[in-house]
């Protein structure tokens, strides 16, 4: 054998060699590094292990996912179930995304998950919310979530949220957003909200607005909230809101509450609906003292729903009192009317004939 083909078969046994340990899981050499076993080796196309790394889905279709999974519920409480869990599992980086997303998606579920993202953004950043809110074009159905940024915003600052809602064009939704914003501002700060509703045109969505705030301001403050009531010039619409601070006040004093009404507001149904519902809340605390009040009344149409009412809460605790009063009444229409009222309601099972 010549030296020429001795070398050329060394070279073809390394050759061999060489295969054979990459086959067994070995590289004979490695250039700057350890060398790796051969199934360690990361595949070209690797399968994900879907389990504990899932795929990233587009925003899209995580949107359409949740969308999806709401609508299949068909009972109401599931659904709602399914509403708070999907509000809960969007981060506070992804809100605007899905909002945004789910603004363009359209529909009654994709409407309802606006408006719960936009009230979970506001309580932490209303003014965002508010921009965003703002930014969709007129009659997009995620307008419809300016209500809410204004009903978590009145909690924060009710001047800060009506100074919003006043920089935006003149709008159904903003219009909405208006009256939830006063209705929530009148719990803590009525007399905000009577300022929010003042600036409103008259009607009578905005008069019953303001006839609430009043009564909340006089639960508390009952001779502030009427001296504002006295100042509207608005004859009709200021006896009202003098009723509605009477009755609110009967909480606190329902004999001044009830001497107030007979006293101050003027003949009418106004005032003998606040003397039945006067009369119904005095009842609850006192009604002894509710019925002497009530004994005093002349002969006229209110006395009976008075008398009605009263006996009602007062047989509901003391069947043996309501019947005592009735039976020291003097004979006459005040008694008549009494016994009538008892035997209605005893025949009803308000109470057992004792």
């Amino acid at each position: 054998m010549s030296r020429k083909v001795a070398i050329v078969i060394a070279a073809l046994l390394l050759l061999l060699l060489e295969v054979a340990m990459i086959l067994g899981g070995r590289t004979l050499f490695s250039i700057g590094q350890e060398p790796i076993p051969a199934r360690a080796r990361p595949a070209l196309n690797p399968v994900p292990d879907r389990d504990r790394h899932p795929a990233p889905a587009s925003r899209t279709g995580s949107v359409e996912t949740l969308l999806q999974a709401i609508e299949a519920e068909m009972d109401p409480d599931r659904q709602n179930e399914a509403f708070d869990r999907a509000v809960e599992s969007i981060s506070d980086a992804d809100l605007a995304s899905t909002l945004d997303l789910a603004a363009s998606t359209g529909g009654p579920a994709a409407v309802n998950l606006c408006q719960l993202l936009v009230r979970r953004w506001a309580e932490t950043d209303p003014v965002a919310a508010a921009m965003w809110t703002a930014g969709l074009p007129e009659n997009s159905p995620g307008r419809a979530a300016l209500r809410q940024v204004a009903i978590v915003w009145a909690d924060l600052d009710p001047v800060a949220a009506a100074d919003w809602l006043r920089s935006l064009p003149e709008s159904e939704d903003r219009r909405t957003a208006f009256f939830e914003l006063a209705y929530e501002t009148a719990r803590t700060e009525p007399t905000t909200a009577l300022e929010i509703a003042a600036a409103f045109p008259p009607t009578a969505e905005r008069d019953i607005l303001l006839i609430h705030a009043v009564s909340q301001w006089a639960l508390n403050q009952s001779v502030d909230a009427i001296s504002w009531a006295m100042q509207v010039a608005d004859t009709d619409l200021r006896q009202r809101l003098l009723a509605a601070a009477a009755v609110a006040s009967a909480n606190r004093n329902a004999a001044d509450a009830a001497a107030f009404a007979v006293n101050v507001l003027a003949a009418g149904e106004n005032r003998d609906r606040a003397v039945v519902a006067i009369v119904q809340r005095w009842s609850e605390d006192s009604p002894e003292a509710a019925a002497s009040w009530v004994s005093q009344f002349p002969d006229i149409p209110v006395r009976t729903p008075a008398v009605q009412n009263l006996l009602a809460c007062w047989i509901a605790r003391d069947v043996a009192g309501a019947k005592s009063w009735l039976e020291q009444l003097p004979a006459g229409p005040l008694q008549t009317t009494g016994w009538s009222a008892y035997s209605e309601l005893v025949e009803q099972g308000a109470a057992p004939d004792k």
